[in-house]
């Protein structure tokens, strides 16, 4: 999900798995989200040219995820705070500061939620960083049989179904993660989609005056004027096709609270970060469905 990204800096990704880790008892796709918000933190903060490794190890009671960047380092001073959600701001969903913030409380939050630990490294300024999660390891309790049975079982499953052509939609990306953007823009141009991007509230909202947009995805958390903010401009707009706009809002704040209050501010849907790929695809056809509806003939109609 992040190679786009590193990609497009010349970062190089390694892993090193070291045979056979161990086993952990957890919510995939919160272990997805918090390895995806250190990745994506190791790339913001490293050079052109750079390198990043992920490395999963077994200690005695945990299975250990480590990931480890040459770049921009930790001042002594600051490491006792990394993990502290937007430590200027007071965790406000308005931000003036990228990078060490969010992402890293999140991560914090999800592995104790699972019983686990995070911990940070660095020699200080400009000599890189590491991130150790630490997640409790359980016995694997599957029998040979068993194994057998399961593997037997994927091999009858049926293959997933194509993914929905974007073709002709016009979507805008707002997210002051010029990675993250990257990312998400990199899916939907594979689908055919027509992507703009913003990197904050203000340009967009100068996009949407300019330029023919079907579908706004928006972050929530970004500097000065949050997404909450712009989607009620938004629906305020005085031309009808900005204010019935289908939107979507794509954010770490992945608490059942944040999207209520996500839907309340006038977005259809509210996703968390990191989607996965389909389900952030089929969610952008389903809105371009009703942005344009669809005749029984299968021809987009206004």
């Amino acid at each position: 999900m992040v190679q786009p990204a590193a990609d497009a800096k010349h970062i190089q990704l390694a892993t090193d798995m070291q045979g056979r880790p161990g086993t952990i008892c957890a919510d995939s796709g919160r272990v997805q989200q918090i390895v995806w918000n250190l990745l994506t933190n190791a790339i913001k903060f490293s050079p052109e040219g750079g390198a990043i490794r992920v490395k999963v190890r077994r200690a005695p009671t945990t299975v250990k995820i480590i990931v480890s960047d040459g770049g921009q380092g930790i001042t002594r001073e600051f490491l006792p705070y990394v993990f502290e959600s937007f430590r200027q701001a007071e965790g406000a969903t308005t931000r003036r500061h990228g990078g060490l913030g969010l992402g890293l409380s999140i991560v914090k939050h999800l592995a104790e939620a699972h019983g686990g630990s995070v911990s940070a490294e660095s020699e200080g300024e400009g000599l890189g960083a590491t991130f150790i999660v630490r997640l409790p390891a359980v016995a694997m309790c599957a029998t040979p049989s068993q194994t057998a049975a399961s593997l037997a079982m994927r091999s009858v499953e049926p293959q997933e179904p194509q993914l929905a052509s974007l073709a002709g939609l016009s979507i805008l990306i707002v997210d002051d993660d010029a990675e993250g953007c990257a990312i998400v823009a990199e899916y939907l141009v594979n689908q055919q989609a027509l992507v703009l991007t913003a990197s904050s509230a203000r340009q967009a909202l100068e996009i949407l005056e300019r330029k023919r947009v079907d579908i706004l995805l928006a972050d929530i958390a970004m500097p000065d004027e949050d997404g909450y903010s712009l989607i009620r401009r938004v629906r305020a707009s005085t031309t009808v096709e900005t204010a019935s706009i289908p939107a979507a809002a794509l954010t770490s704040f992945a608490r059942d609270e944040d999207r209520q209050q996500a839907l309340a501010a006038g977005f259809h849907l509210h996703l968390a970060k990191p989607v996965d790929p389909r389900r952030l695809i089929e969610t952008i056809a389903s809105l371009g469905r009703v942005r344009f509806g669809v005749t029984r003939h299968g021809v987009r109609a206004y």
